[in-house]
């Protein structure tokens, strides 16, 4: 099981406020669960936040 398990659950929102703008916000829980050489746990959790935006001329 060295290659290990990783779960990710996203959300994400967007935003049209007129044709030529947009705003993404996206919400990440990752979870990793894998072992290192040794057999020994290497688990990892965190969460992300992004925000992006885009302007079409």
């Amino acid at each position: 099981m060295r290659g290990g398990q990783q779960d990710i659950w996203a959300l994400g929102v967007n935003w049209f406020p007129n044709s030529a703008v947009k705003f993404m916000l996206d919400y990440s829980r990752v979870s990793i669960e894998r072992l290192n050489a040794a057999g020994l746990p290497l688990n990892q959790d965190f969460q992300t936040i992004n925000l992006r935006s885009q302007v079409a001329f």
